[in-house]
């Protein structure tokens, strides 16, 4: 009887297959931005990469759909990078009619200035870059040259380089987010504890005003939401407190 053939692992979520890219251009050489919101139109890109003056904008999904190919056209036509490329697993080699498929929305996606990056899943606690290069299938479209009103780099913050796909360490980065962390900064700089009002009313915010910036902290903050920060009451007023040794982060939806 004829032995059955293993068949290969598969990625389970995006997530995984983000962060197999992530480490990818990481060894190729690109430095990375998570979950980048662009600040002139809303559309939200799950990898930028730069090297030098390039820019690549990466997004990844399990298949290579007409979706996918309209979000990353959508890039194109902005001229928001140089290099706008969609990442998707690798295909079995056996899979002929699959590959047929693939080959032709590859060679549809070059001649539209979309590259693809085909990633394969490697079983394996020991990553070694080397492997991946010589598995790992790229079609890379022409160099475009950005167009500098809608470059992708202006959306580019410190922050969103903390945050790799796949990991549990608070999700992508929101005006949220940011708010959060200069409130903890706030508080640690008072010394740990400081009003609720004292700390709202010295830090630029993205909720409409003082009054539901206050009241959204101080409620989010009792719920557990906002991490490292609890709130303690002296008489009718909130104080934000600083958590010594808070527990790790845990993804909340919001």
């Amino acid at each position: 009887m004829a032995e059955k053939k293993k068949r290969k692992p598969r990625f389970e979520s995006e997530a995984e297959l983000a962060s197999e890219v992530a480490k990818w251009l990481e060894a190729d050489g690109w430095k990375l931005w998570f979950e980048v919101s662009e600040e002139f139109g809303g559309s939200r890109a799950d990898i930028v990469a730069c090297s030098g003056p390039l820019t690549m904008i990466v997004e990844t999904k399990r298949t290579l759909s007409f979706e996918l190919l309209a979000q990353c056209d959508r890039w194109v036509r902005k001229g928001a990078a140089n290099y706008v490329m969609c990442a998707v697993p690798r295909l079995s080699d056996l899979d002929h009619r699959r590959q047929s498929a693939r080959m032709l929305a590859t060679s549809w996606s070059n001649e539209h200035g979309i590259s693809v990056l085909e990633m394969p899943k490697i079983e394996s606690t020991d990553y070694r870059a080397q492997i991946l290069r010589e598995s790992v299938r790229t079609k890379w479209a022409p160099m475009a040259r950005p167009k500098s009103d809608y470059s992708i780099r202006k959306a580019l913050k410190h922050e969103m380089r903390r945050t790799r796909p796949g990991t549990n360490d608070g999700g992508y980065v929101t005006d949220f987010s940011r708010t959060c962390d200069k409130v903890r900064k706030l508080v640690k700089k008072r010394g740990g504890k400081a009003s609720v009002r004292e700390i709202v009313d010295s830090i630029k915010h993205h909720y409409a005003n003082p009054q539901t910036a206050r009241a959204r902290l101080r409620k989010l903050t009792e719920e557990g939401v906002v991490y490292g920060l609890t709130i303690e009451r002296e008489g009718r007023t909130p104080f934000f407190v600083a958590i010594e040794n808070p527990e790790p982060r845990v993804k909340k939806m919001l």
